[in-house]
């Protein structure tokens, strides 16, 4: 295992500064295969969240995504800031009655690839660990009460998590685990556009955790 997914698997990000295109095509080849690649170019008049200035709360990407990596083209002058934080930590912190009721929330999905449904388990398994599907604004404002309070309880333990934050700069490379780590930014208020490469990967074996 190299360093650079070693550390992925501990903490659930890997962050290389200025390593550019040369780096992050020798990451992917690492990393495994690379599903979709978008230009996530903020604007003001953006009809995508993802794409518009506004602040993104914590999230997760398609859950076909183990793995996000981003290659920042150019940032903003004023805000653009990308934040991190643990979503697998935040279920195990909630009470056994809490974590069995999240289990059987779907959200909405968007479809993206032939084989999506209309929706997906908020927790799933593998290997016996948990992983996460979740985007606050995604819910079915029909759950039961105690799905309902199942999914505040965990938007809750989010909150109460390390956050990480980070400025990427052009030629810096972020990759995230998608079923650990929920990711968001701040709002994009400056002059200058922000321009990310996305790419969504299905990771090798052995390199997400678990």
């Amino acid at each position: 295992m190299t360093k650079a997914v070693a550390v992925l698997r501990e903490q659930g990000y890997l962050l290389v500064r200025r390593g550019g295109p040369p780096v992050l095509v020798e990451l992917l080849e690492q990393l495994g295969r690379v599903l979709h690649v978008e230009e996530v170019v903020a604007t003001t008049d953006a009809q995508s969240l993802v794409k518009s200035a506004d602040g993104l709360s914590l999230h997760t990407d398609h859950h076909s995504a183990d793995l996000i990596a981003w290659l920042c083209i150019a940032q903003t002058d004023e805000g653009g800031e990308t934040i991190l934080a643990d979503a697998v930590a935040a279920y195990l912190a909630l009470e056994p009655t809490h974590q069995r009721a999240l289990e059987r929330v779907n959200l909405q999905e968007h479809s993206v690839f032939a084989t999506d449904t209309n929706h997906h388990p908020v927790v799933t398994f593998r290997r016996g660990e948990p992983r996460i599907y979740y985007s606050y604004w995604l819910s079915d404002e029909h759950l039961a009460a105690p799905e309902r309070a199942a999914f505040e309880a965990f938007a809750e333990a989010v909150t109460h998590q390390t956050l990480h934050r980070f400025l990427l700069r052009p030629g810096d490379i972020l990759v995230v685990d998608n079923g650990r780590m929920l990711h968001g930014r701040t709002s994009i208020n400056g002059n200058r556009a922000r321009h990310l490469r996305r790419y969504w990967i299905e990771a090798d074996a052995g390199v997400s955790a678990p």
